[in-house]
């Protein structure tokens, strides 16, 4: 292998061999792990099914939570402590939760499939220059002792 660089700008072919991409979110302190996403799934799974309807009437303050279904009647969560807007606005993200975060869920999961597989791909095409670089390193080098 010769010493000299690669590509002629301070590269050498060793200097990443074996170097792979990761997923760059690993450690965020933001990034959910595979346990918290199982419990929130789990959560999901264990509510009362969806989706959710908010129920007012003009002159009450109070903002019911229903499922939106014919077969259950029976109130999911009564806000009454605040002012009717803010119960409707509150009852209004609680009751899209229930759809909203196993949507989330699929989301994500369907991202982080397609970055791992991103991932997965840019680490063929880098092993396959650097083997590349490898080769044409040895042939110059074969080359120029000749």
């Amino acid at each position: 292998m010769a010493d000299a660089d690669a590509d002629g700008i301070g590269f050498k072919p060793n200097d990443i061999s074996g170097m792979r991409m990761a997923n760059v979110t690993d450690n965020r302190q933001t990034d959910l792990d595979a346990q918290e996403l199982q419990e929130i799934t789990e959560r999901c799974a264990k509510a009362v099914p969806g989706p959710w309807q908010v129920l007012t009437e003009e002159l009450v303050e109070a903002a019911w939570i229903n499922a939106d279904t014919a077969d259950d009647d029976l109130p999911i969560a009564l806000l009454d402590f605040r002012s009717a807007e803010e119960n409707k606005a509150t009852a209004e993200f609680i009751a899209h939760a229930r759809t909203d975060i196993p949507r989330l869920l699929t989301a994500l999961s369907e991202a982080r499939n397609r970055i791992e597989h991103l991932l997965a791909a840019n680490n063929r095409e880098i092993e396959a220059r650097i083997a590349a670089n490898r080769e044409a390193c040895e042939l110059r080098a074969k080359l120029s002792s000749n």
